[in-house]
């Protein structure tokens, strides 16, 4: 761990020993979900640093799920579909409101997609407009939200562990040498196309791509 800091939040695993061959999960919680390794002919993880050719390495899954069979069906050939939405699609109502970057579209479908404007963001929003919700509860000026992985600076992270000294992840402090550490931002909207970043991270964590809400 890294000298003077120290948290007691635990690293999420498996602490119970569960019986029985039909489970029912709210969450992913406590669920093991596997992992992935590339190694070398000598067995070395060169997941991340290595720098073989592309035949030098072999992928190994890491606890991965056993007894899982997958199927396919018949592909079925339909009529081209142009998707301009590539980040987040929710319902609202009886329509649709889609999000690629920085352009909010519309669809009554979900085939044919209408752009309904350009997005405005703060500088803290250095990767478009990604992984969108609605809060019923929140107050019109916020009924828009969304979070996204962002490295999180020294000052930030100090002030964040200074108001919540237990409440960090220290899987979050893998950067820690480079000046920075991991974590999420939130922002908010009244109507999906004007955002506003929330002061300081949400959490200090691990997070890699999207993040579903």
């Amino acid at each position: 761990m890294i000298a003077g800091i120290k948290t007691s939040r635990l690293i999420p695993g498996e602490p119970y020993d569960l019986a029985g061959n039909r489970m029912v999960f709210t969450n992913w919680y406590y669920v093991r979900p596997g992992d992935l390794d590339w190694v070398d002919g000598t067995g070395k993880s060169v997941y991340v640093d290595g720098n073989e050719d592309m035949w030098g390495a072999s992928f190994q899954g890491v606890d991965t799920p056993r007894g899982i069979r997958i199927t396919t069906n018949n592909p079925q050939l339909g009529e081209t579909v142009e998707m301009p939405v590539h980040r987040k699609i929710i319902q609202q109502g009886d329509s649709l409101i889609g999000w690629s970057n920085n352009a909010c579209y519309e669809s009554e479908n979900g085939f044919d997609w209408v752009l309904k404007g350009h997005c405005k963001l703060d500088d803290k929003i250095n990767d478009g407009v990604k992984s969108v919700f609605t809060d019923p509860s929140a107050p019109d000026s916020e009924r828009f939200k969304m979070c996204w992985p962002s490295g999180i600076s020294m000052e930030e992270f100090e002030e964040y562990r200074r108001k919540r000294p237990d409440e960090f992840d220290a899987r979050g402090l893998f950067l820690y040498g480079k000046g920075e550490v991991n974590g999420i931002r939130g922002a908010t909207s009244p109507d999906g196309m004007v955002w506003t970043t929330k002061p300081g991270p949400l959490s200090i964590e691990f997070c890699d791509t999207n993040i579903g809400a």
